[in-house]
Formats: structure tokens, C-alpha cells, sequence
């Protein structure tokens, strides 16, 4: 792949699937923009890796935390090359047809 000088932003880096993908981005040389709601569990930023990171707390359902979010890319990196939006969340047993518009807009 060879990411080297390229930024990639990385949604839900916490999870597993986000957390996987950054760490392949990082390995082919990227830098990883990780997003966080809260904090960062151990184990997301892999040892020996911290350099190739920068973790940027965000909550991604708010439009004012987003922009935020978009200023500080900006600031630290000049721009994102690569988007992976890992972020989302599931509304618990409540059925695709039962979904409310609050409740599409929160995991979306």
C-alpha cells in the first residue's frame, strides 16, 4: 500500500473493526487521526506505535463537537487523505421499521 505522508481519519477507532483498520493504516506508514467519546481504552494505540497516532476527542453526534473536530484535523495535519467511518452505534432489538428519525440519526 505504502501510506507513508498520507493522514488518515479513523471513526471509532475504539472499536474493533476501527481499531484493526487504523492499525493496518499505521503499519503501512499513515498517519491515524482516531477519534474518542470518552476515553481511549488501553490497547487501542498499539506500543512502539504512538507516533504514527493522534487521538482527537469527539462526539460525533454533535454537529458543534464534528466541526471541532474538523478545525483541529486542520490545525494538526492540514487535511485527512483517507476517511473510515468505523463509528456507529445500534439502537438495541428495536426493529429497522421501529426506528425513529433521533434514533437513525444517533447511529448513522
Amino acid at each position: 500500500m505504502g501510506l507513508r505522508g498520507k493522514t488518515a481519519l479513523v471513526t471509532g477507532a475504539t472499536g474493533a473493526l476501527g481499531r484493526i483498520i487504523a492499525r493496518r493504516l499505521a503499519g503501512e506508514g499513515a498517519r491515524v487521526i482516531i477519534t474518542y467519546r470518552e476515553s481511549i481504552p488501553a490497547g487501542v494505540i498499539p506500543p512502539g506505535m504512538k507516533k504514527h497516532y493522534i487521538a482527537i476527542r469527539a462526539d460525533l453526534t454533535s454537529e458543534e463537537s464534528v466541526s471541532g473536530l474538523f478545525r483541529r484535523i486542520e490545525i494538526v495535519s492540514k487535511r485527512a487523505d483517507i476517511l473510515v467511518n468505523a463509528a456507529g452505534g445500534y439502537a438495541g432489538g428495536t426493529p429497522v421499521a421501529s426506528t425513529s428519525p433521533d434514533e437513525w440519526h444517533q447511529m448513522m
